[in-house]
Order: C-alpha cells, then sequence, then structure tokens
C-alpha cells in the first residue's frame, strides 16, 4: 500500500497530539502517579514528540514509500487513543496505551515484515481494552441531540454528522429500513455516515451502538 508525502505529514501531526495528551494525563494525574509512573510517561512523550518530527521529515524526503498497512485504521486508532487518554483516570491502562503507540512509531520507521499492521492492531486492541467497561458496569444507551444536515437527496450519498453522547465505536446508523454506508466512529461524541436512498419524505435515524443498545431520531432526516 502507497504512503504518500502528505499520509506522513498527517500522521505527524497525529503523533504530536499523542505526545500532547500522553503529557496532559501526566501533569492531570501527577498526585496519584508513582515517581516510575511519571518516568514512564515522560520518557514516552519524548519518543511521541520524536517520532512526530521525524514523519514530518520523512514527509519531506520520499514523494511515496511502500508500507504495508492501512493509514485510515492507524488514523482512528490514533484518534481513538488521543480520546481515550482524554477520559480515563487509570494510570496502567494510559501507560499501555502510550506505549503502544510508541511501538506504532518504531514500527513506522524502522519497519520490518509484518511489524506495522501488528503495531497498529495492537494500538487498536489497547484502546479498545482501555476503555471497555468494568464487569458488572451499567453500560449507558446512546442518544442523539442532532444530525447534520437534516436533510437530503432521495438518491442517497450525502454524508452527515450524528452528534450526541454514549456513541460507540462499532455503531451502526439506519436511516428508515435502510442502513447507512461509510458508517465511521469519530468519538463517543459523533459519528460520520452517508445516507443511503430512500423515498422522498421524513424518516427516522437510528443509532445501534455495538452492544445492541438503541436510540432513535423520529423524523431525524428529510429525503427530497
Amino acid at each position: 500500500m502507497q504512503w504518500t508525502a502528505l499520509d506522513l505529514r498527517n500522521l505527524g501531526a497525529l503523533f504530536e497530539d499523542l505526545a500532547e495528551a500522553t503529557l496532559n494525563f501526566r501533569i492531570q494525574n501527577a498526585s496519584s502517579l508513582t515517581q516510575l509512573q511519571k518516568n514512564q510517561l515522560t520518557m514516552q512523550f519524548g519518543q511521541l514528540q520524536s517520532y512526530s518530527e521525524q514523519l514530518e521529515d520523512e514527509a519531506l524526503a520520499v514523494a511515496t514509500t511502500e508500507i504495508q498497512g492501512s493509514v485510515m485504521t492507524l488514523q482512528n486508532g490514533a484518534h481513538s487513543a488521543i480520546h481515550a487518554l482524554t477520559v480515563i483516570a487509570d494510570v496502567q491502562k494510559a501507560i499501555c496505551i502510550a506505549t503502544a503507540a510508541v511501538g506504532v512509531g518504531f514500527a513506522i520507521l524502522t519497519p520490518t515484515p509484518g511489524s506495522i499492521v501488528g503495531s497498529i492492531n495492537t494500538l487498536v486492541q489497547t484502546v479498545s481494552q482501555a476503555l471497555a467497561p468494568a464487569a458488572g458496569a451499567v453500560v449507558p444507551p446512546p442518544k442523539m441531540t442532532s444530525i447534520a444536515p437534516t436533510s437530503g437527496p432521495a438518491a442517497g450519498g450525502t454524508p452527515v454528522t450524528i452528534t450526541g453522547t454514549d456513541l460507540t465505536n462499532g455503531a451502526s446508523v439506519n436511516f428508515g429500513s435502510a442502513p447507512a454506508s461509510a458508517v465511521k466512529w469519530i468519538s463517543n461524541t459523533s459519528i460520520s455516515a452517508t445516507t443511503p436512498a430512500q423515498a422522498a419524505g421524513s424518516v427516522d435515524v437510528e443509532v445501534v451502538n455495538a452492544d445492541g443498545q438503541i436510540d432513535v431520531l423520529e423524523s431525524g432526516y428529510k429525503y427530497v
């Protein structure tokens, strides 16, 4: 798979955001961290910052590079990792996320067969485990507050953004009786999707979380 110079530049910015999220976690939780944990997070911050700079340099050095792995999967994983570092309080989970992110950066800049794909999968799994509810915890259902735009052509194909609360990674979206395409989880408050074709008129918009819990925005979208 070809990663372009723009891909590498965008990844450089993402690693800078990961570094900042790691540092902010250290600052906000300083009173509860051991000295060893502080040292770990400081080291991971420095490594992520360094990888950000190296990816920027790589983007300037090459027009394209052949790298195994999906840029989109990595970008989604990095965004999820940044989100997790802002919402979790568990120090060990934060350290594991930062460690996995460092592993991705190392794999990209010193690739071996399968190392990039493996490191991306590790990051995604680590974030998923960190955000998983504790055993016995009550998982809140999704709640939609708005959709934008609120109307589009009956032929479908309109990109929309759904906002709300407790929207989970892996959620699906339906417009009336038809499923949306290109559903992308952005955060627990935002999902993007592309409308399917439907007859003219207003339809309910339905979000189904990965655990099966549902919320419906009645007559939330109008086909014209």
